[in-house]
């Protein structure tokens, strides 16, 4: 379920980066330059696994922050910048100098926890763009109140890729799918069976 709907949050990543090519190197509140190769990705699930894959294949540079030390293995293993600590802490996002990226992608799934980093962030760095994982819709406007610039939500997005295998599924010419389409179309009765009986196409 979670891998399914990251692939479209990397598309839509990929998609805020070729709206803004060439960031502008801007100051903040630390006095230091933004890097607009740097994405900060909080959260290293199966999800943030598939996002650290994206950036690092599209020539960014993925900063993880993740609280559980066996991350520290599959971020030393990708060549990915790695943090451990709990990223709703000013210390931690310091430390792993959310004054220097461009971007930041929440792939949490507590949307409370979600909801702490992302207000967080947005204390810290008022313009950065932040992109968060909605896990269920019903904190699709909490995410957005907190500070998110663009929160994915999984119930929609997995509901419409549940519809293009659907939409596909039917357009198969295999013998299964089109039985499927025939059986509502090509149904009469038997004069020999009170049931009905698919016609032959």
């Amino acid at each position: 379920y979670m891998v399914a709907w990251a692939l479209p949050l990397s598309d839509r990543i990929l998609g805020f980066f070729s709206k803004n090519k060439g960031f502008p190197a801007s100051s903040d509140q630390w006095g230091r330059k933004e890097t607009s190769s740097r994405v900060l990705v909080v959260g290293l699930g199966p999800s943030g696994c598939q996002v650290v894959e994206t950036l690092a294949a599209s020539d960014m540079k993925p900063v993880i922050i993740d609280i559980n030390p066996k991350s520290r293995y599959y971020a030393s293993g990708s060549d990915a910048e790695f943090h451990l600590g709990d990223a709703s802490q000013e210390e931690v996002l310091a430390h792993a100098g959310i004054s220097r990226v461009c971007l930041a992608v929440l792939t949490l799934p507590d949307p409370g926890v979600s909801m702490q980093v992302t207000r967080m962030i947005r204390r810290l760095r008022p313009d950065l763009t932040i992109i968060v994982r909605c896990r269920y819709n019903r904190h699709f406007q909490d995410l957005m109140a907190a500070g998110a610039s663009l929160a994915v939500d999984e119930e929609i997005t997995m509901g419409k890729s549940l519809a293009d295998e659907i939409i596909r599924s039917l357009a198969d010419e295999s013998g299964t799918s089109l039985a499927c389409r025939l059986s509502g179309k090509n149904m009469k009765l038997n004069p020999q069976d009170s049931g009905p009986h698919q016609a032959n196409p």
